[in-house]
């Protein structure tokens, strides 16, 4: 499977994905665009999220040319590569892209943390459903919002529950 995370926190999902992976030995190799994070559980990077990571519209703007080499190079070498899937996670304005290019391949797309078209621009809920083979969702209350608009998603929870320490009882709470 080919991974897309376009930032930090798209990138801590993807190395979380990787290694349940390895854990439930599944027969994955992962490459794709990602971080340090996703090297160190076993993905091979063919471009590092750094170089297109950035936010603010004037670093989006001096960032554009190196940011769209990065994804032509990676949608030619999915043309090469015809990997089993494509898993895109958030950075929609990156990552809808690689899914169009996707498409023409036969390359299924899972798109992993989709973006929250529930607060904004619900427009790209229309696009989801058209590219994406399966949708992943970090909120229950989101595959409510999905299936009433007929787009069918899958609550995975959110990946940062299990970073987290278990919360504490009542009685732990009094003590601190």
């Amino acid at each position: 499977a080919w991974f897309a995370a376009g930032a930090g926190s798209g990138e801590r999902h993807g190395a979380a994905w990787g290694r349940a992976a390895r854990v439930r030995a599944l027969d994955w190799s992962f490459l794709g665009l990602g971080g340090d994070r996703m090297a160190a559980a076993g993905a091979r990077r063919l471009a590092h999220i750094r170089e297109t990571a950035v936010m603010g519209l004037t670093e989006v703007a001096g960032s554009l040319p190196r940011i769209l080499r990065v994804r032509a190079a990676l949608k030619r070498a999915l043309e090469l590569e015809k990997p089993q899937a494509l898993v895109l996670i958030d950075a929609p304005d990156f990552n809808f892209a690689l899914a169009k290019a996707a498409e023409p391949l036969g390359i299924p797309v899972i798109y992993y943390i989709c973006p929250p078209v529930w607060a904004w621009r619900a427009g790209r809920l229309d696009f989801l459903k058209k590219y994406a083979a399966r949708r992943a969702l970090l909120f229950d209350f989101e595959r409510r919002f999905y299936e009433e608009r007929g787009v069918q998603a899958d609550w995975v929870g959110h990946p940062i529950l299990d970073e987290l320490p278990p919360p504490m009882s009542r009685d732990e709470a009094k003590l601190a």
